[in-house]
């Protein structure tokens, strides 16, 4: 968990994948990143307890955000 948050305090975007955000203390380690002025996205099916603090929020399947995803970045 230490290292989880030092790696948030440090990142310059989180991406929160599968998860409602709502058991702590794992759901804190958005909140640091965010405090240090962090980019913040969400992928999950259905809302989240942070939705209202994310810059992005992807209502899907893990497996299917992430697979377009990464296709995305392929063609570039």
């Amino acid at each position: 968990m230490d290292r989880a948050l030092d790696w948030a305090g440090a990142a310059d975007a989180v991406l929160a994948v599968g998860t409602t955000l709502s058991v702590y203390p794992a759901a804190q380690v958005p909140l640091e990143a965010l405090d240090r002025g962090a980019r913040f996205v969400i992928i999950n099916r259905g809302a989240t307890e942070q939705d209202h603090l994310a810059d992005v929020v992807i209502d899907a399947g893990a497996g299917d955000a992430l697979e377009e995803i990464a296709s995305s970045l392929s063609r570039d």
